[in-house]
């Protein structure tokens, strides 16, 4: 297999992937967004294992010409006297001393080889930036008095059993989270003059995350943009999956206990502190 068909093929097995998840997101639109970004991620996951799938799985191909029984060598005609035999350029040959000629090997083409690698290089870096900066922010944050308590409790009741800690930095736009070994939640710095029902509300948004495991989910979804990141259905669905993950964390703040009035005012005051305060940190 060249390298031209084994993307090719890697390309239309992910349109039918994506064009799956995307109609059952579709069918799914009356259900919850939990099972949807599911439904994506399990996409994601399926597109990641694709390559790999293609070139571990054995494949079958029924033979070719041997239902009628080997052609008889009387059949085969001979090129007249003084005229050059016409062979086929890729076909194998025998010689007269019974040594066979290998085919001729199809040249890959190695400049779609060349763009699809930068391609990747391109889409990872775009990712590992974001990552970096992420990180550097987290590494200079200050524990978080106001929320740790506040934290614990609700870490407790979501029954979650891995520690997270409260973070405050001036650098970051709106809370986070990040991590997925050892999670954090990052608070804006003025997060300690913030009214207790809202500190609570967004605590349990981030904690959410937390334990949907919604870091991971969306690191896998990222290595497979940066595989197919010539595909225009990959980004789409990255986009999509991000929505259905931030509704079904809405969802689950909801059931929570908390007025959807409330909440909704709590993420328009986050919205225009937001709006207020543009740092270079939002894209990560």
């Amino acid at each position: 297999m060249t390298w031209m068909t084994f993307l090719s093929e890697n390309a239309w097995k992910a349109t039918v992937l994506l064009s799956a998840a995307c109609g059952a997101g579709v069918l799914l639109r009356r259900r919850p967004a939990s099972l949807r970004h599911f439904v994506w991620t399990a996409a994601f996951a399926a597109l990641v294992g694709l390559p790999a799938a293609m070139l571990l799985v054995p494949k079958w191909a029924p033979p070719v010409g041997r239902a009628f029984g080997p052609v008889p060598s009387a059949s085969v005609a001979l090129p007249a006297k003084g005229v050059p035999a016409a062979y086929p350029a890729r076909a194998g040959r025998r010689l007269a001393s019974g040594q066979n000629v290998p085919a001729d090997s199809p040249r890959t083409p190695s400049i779609v080889l060349l763009v699809w690698v930068a391609g990747c290089l391109a889409a990872a870096s775009r990712f590992l930036v974001g990552a970096v900066r992420t990180s550097w922010m987290v590494r200079g944050a200050a524990p978080a008095a106001c929320a740790q308590g506040v934290l614990d409790d609700l870490r407790s009741s979501l029954g979650l059993g891995r520690p997270v800690r409260a973070l405050e930095t001036a650098d970051a736009p709106m809370p986070l989270t990040w991590g997925i070994l050892r999670p954090v939640v990052v608070l804006p710095d003025d997060a300690e003059r913030w009214p207790e029902a809202r500190l609570r509300t967004v605590l349990l948004h981030e904690l959410v995350h937390v334990r949907r495991l919604d870091l991971l989910a969306q690191a896998v979804a990222q290595a497979a943009c940066c595989l197919y990141w010539f595909h225009p259905l990959a980004w789409m669905a990255l986009r999509q999956l991000r929505k259905e993950r931030e509704r079904a964390c809405d969802d689950a703040v909801l059931l929570g206990g908390v007025a959807a009035h409330d909440y909704a005012g709590h993420l328009l005051d986050l919205v225009r502190a937001l709006a207020a305060k543009r740092s270079p940190w939002a894209d990560a």
